[in-house]
């Protein structure tokens, strides 16, 4: 799986976001500035910068998606992996991106199974509330939910 990266675009005016330490960034303020990848990672590889990210491949919503783990700090930020907020239906709770935005939808689901078995206390989502029930539970509600 080498080679996952994709670039981070500007968010739009009034959205929050997520810093690296895990709070949160207030609506409209902060947008995450636009860069350029150096290199690619790997699933399983640990980034050599603070906090020792861990990097666990999960296509679907694009064919590099990956979840990040702070394993040191019980963080997963999953991106556009799982969400838990569903923009288009307006549907609360753990659930992969809306079809219409997915390369891959089938393949959304399946990959949640990549994220079985971490550890994390807290999800960081790139779409809704964060998550502090677990991550067998959000996947778990996430394969009850389906495509959307």
């Amino acid at each position: 799986m080498a080679g996952i990266s994709e670039t981070v675009a500007r968010m739009p005016s009034g959205r929050t976001g997520w810093r690296p330490d895990g709070s949160r960034t207030p609506a409209g303020t902060a947008p995450v500035p636009r860069f350029e990848p150096r290199r690619g990672f790997s699933d399983g590889e640990v980034l050599d910068m603070p906090g020792s990210p861990r990097v666990v491949h999960a296509p679907g919503h694009t064919g590099g998606s990956a979840a990040i783990l702070l394993e040191d700090r019980s963080i997963l930020f999953t991106g556009d992996v799982l969400c838990t907020h569903n923009a288009y239906t307006g549907r609360d709770g753990p659930q992969i991106m809306p079809s219409g935005l997915n390369a891959d939808t089938p393949q959304a689901l399946a990959s949640l199974a990549n994220l079985a078995g971490i550890k994390a206390g807290v999800l960081l989502p790139g779409h809704g509330e964060p998550w502090t029930e677990g991550v067998e539970e959000a996947i778990r509600q996430a394969r009850a939910a389906g495509p959307s």
